[in-house]
């Protein structure tokens, strides 16, 4: 027997990259903070200068910042873009605006593919999103979240409850709405709890094989 104490916090965020012996790059991000921008930078541009495709793995990721999708993703468009449009609510009152990425002087042009699982959300569910849109990336893996909303306040309740109300939505550049319409991917996989079990990463093979046969 043994006791666990719970403690309040954040899991630190997680970037890395590797270059795999195929010559594809691999860059994962576990939340869109931008304490990692800089290191996201530095890995980009090794992959731009060394890699033939790039693998970015988006799977049990959040979200998190807005401003960091619209830079991430302006690493790889040619020129600047509309990622998505924005609806907010507020009362009978309904305004929209626009997300735009701006392109870095050298954006990464070769061949992407997204992976995606029911955990992608938010912030990296948009950029799987523009991604396929802006890029024609490969989504591969499992349906996303479904769940891209914002919530701007919480509604304090007479018993000291908390109601939290969506109140701006989002359309992809292409008019999707991303709200209970999850993307799904291109290439379906599912791991089993073998695969996960050995050790497998199925879902990055399949989309090393389908960047390697464009």
């Amino acid at each position: 027997q043994a006791d666990v104490e719970a403690r309040g916090g954040e899991l630190p965020t997680r970037e890395s990259y590797v270059l795999r012996p195929t010559g594809i790059g691999v860059l994962k991000l576990s939340r869109f903070d931008s304490v990692v921008r800089a290191r996201l930078a530095h890995d980009i541009d090794a992959a731009r200068d060394h890699s033939h495709g790039l693998i970015i793995d988006l799977r049990g990721n959040p979200g998190g910042e807005q401003r960091l999708f619209q830079w991430l993703v302006g690493r790889f468009v040619p020129r600047r873009v509309e990622l998505a449009e924005t609806i907010e609510r507020a009362g009978s009152r309904t305004t929209t605006g626009s997300i735009d990425a701006d392109p870095a002087d050298r954006p990464y042009t070769r061949p992407i593919a997204v992976l995606i699982d029911r955990s992608t959300g938010s912030a990296s569910e948009l950029t799987a999103h523009a991604l396929v849109e802006q890029r024609d990336a490969i989504a591969v893996g499992e349906a996303t979240c479904g769940c891209v909303v914002a919530i701007r306040r919480d509604y304090v309740l007479p018993d000291g409850g908390a109601l939290r109300v969506s109140q701006v939505g989002y359309r992809t550049a292409k008019g999707r709405r991303m709200e209970a319409d999850p993307l799904r991917p291109a290439i379906e996989v599912k791991p089993s709890l073998a695969q996960r079990r050995a050790g497998e990463d199925v879902v990055l093979e399949a989309a090393e094989r389908a960047l390697l046969t464009r």
